[in-house]
């Protein structure tokens, strides 16, 4: 990693976050939506690369009601990153973890997080589209009273 920091308390290695949507990509993807092996919606950015390829990417909570926000409005992606539970993997080029972390947000130094005034960039329109009509998809599993 170009960026010398190391979590100090690393946990057993997870399954990497299943790619759902590419926001952003620059040789390889940069910024994803996913979801981890619970279920959970997870925002990601790729932070760091070693000479090998293996990136350093860092997730946080993403709810669909806060994407749909960032979708509709550009609005900015650090505050994503303040709250919440943030997830660190180290990912090889083939998309598998090799090292993986659990954090507080005050854990993951500000070098390594989006600017704070970094919005998403701008995406292709029917992307944008297809992703705003997932998110206002009703749940399945809500009832109808």
């Amino acid at each position: 990693m170009t960026f010398p920091w190391m979590p100090s308390t690393s946990t057993q290695i997870r399954p990497a976050p299943a790619v759902r949507h590419v926001l952003y990509e620059f040789d390889g993807p940069k910024m994803v939506l996913a979801v981890d092996e619970r279920g959970r919606s997870l925002l990601g950015v790729a932070a760091d690369e070693d000479d090998e390829g293996t990136t350093r990417w860092i997730f946080a909570p993403a709810p669909p009601e806060r994407v749909l926000v960032l979708l509709e409005t550009r609005a900015g992606l650090r505050g994503f990153f303040e709250v919440g539970e943030i997830e660190v993997f180290d990912i090889r080029p083939r998309w598998d973890a090799i090292r993986s972390w659990s954090l507080s947000p005050g854990e993951v130094p500000e070098a390594l997080l989006p600017d704070r005034d970094a919005a998403l960039p701008e995406l292709v329109a029917e992307v944008r589209e297809r992703l705003l009509a997932e998110q206002r998809r009703p749940d399945p599993k809500a009832r109808v009273a």
